[in-house]
């Protein structure tokens, strides 16, 4: 008796549909912890500082996008990928997020042109570290979501949040933190998930940090124009 072989298109129909499951019963099971999460802090925080963090929130917004370059989506759609394309991609995006950030930080001043609030200055600035914390876990990210281990990051998605917010975010909130424990808990699952998620492709992003040499350069240069050239042609069509 004569066995047929798994299809490839088959296998990844069934680690898709595996893959919006979880994602799906994360987002619920975090939706559902953030209700109750919104509804004790209102009772612990004054409204308008969840009005300033929104406010910040809304400054930052137009920096995500140029923290990230598309760095992520080349990795995830790069037809080979070598451990050299791994650490371009982390110091590209190291380097994007500490400049993305280093510019928030001069310029948050000139957001209160906008807002008319200068409490929300700080804040901007504060909330701009994102920006590097958030560098760290992209290149693993989207590796991750290259090999389809979406349980894998719904899991730690869950987790995160419940450290973040239910223990950073109420710890300070309890703690007489005021606003600063919302930019608190907003940091804190960033920081979970990078490390987490770097914790777990780490082997493969050994010597990640080899700055230098134009093979370096040329690498992050490609991973940037790769995603860039797919940009073009989704506009384009």
């Amino acid at each position: 008796m004569t066995t047929t072989p798994t299809k490839p298109h088959t296998t990844l129909g069934a680690a898709a549909l595996r893959g919006i499951k979880w994602t799906t019963a994360a987002a619920v099971l975090t939706a559902v912890m953030q209700v109750g999460y919104t509804a004790i802090m209102a009772r612990l925080l004054d409204p308008a500082a969840f009005g300033l963090v929104a406010l910040a929130g809304v400054v930052l917004r137009f920096g995500g996008y140029f923290a990230e370059m598309g760095l992520g989506h080349a990795i995830v759609q790069r037809p080979q990928l070598s451990n050299n394309d791994l650490r371009a991609s982390f110091t590209a995006s190291l380097l994007l997020g500490l400049g993305v950030a280093g510019i928030f930080w001069a310029l948050a001043p000139l957001s209160v042109l906008v807002l008319k609030n200068p409490a929300v200055v700080p804040l901007v600035r504060a909330l701009a570290l994102g920006f590097i914390i958030a560098s760290v876990g992209l290149t693993a990210t989207s590796v991750l979501r290259r090999d389809m281990r979406f349980d894998v990051l719904a899991k730690l998605e869950v987790v995160a949040y419940v450290l973040a917010y239910g223990g950073v975010g109420l710890g300070s909130a309890w703690a007489g933190a005021g606003v600063w424990s919302l930019v608190a808990a907003s940091l804190a699952q960033q920081l979970i998930s990078g490390l987490g998620v770097y914790a777990l492709v780490r082997t493969q992003m050994a010597g990640k940090l080899a700055i230098g040499g134009k093979s370096m350069g040329g690498r992050m240069a490609s991973l940037v124009a790769d995603e860039l050239g797919v940009d073009a042609l989704v506009c384009l069509g």
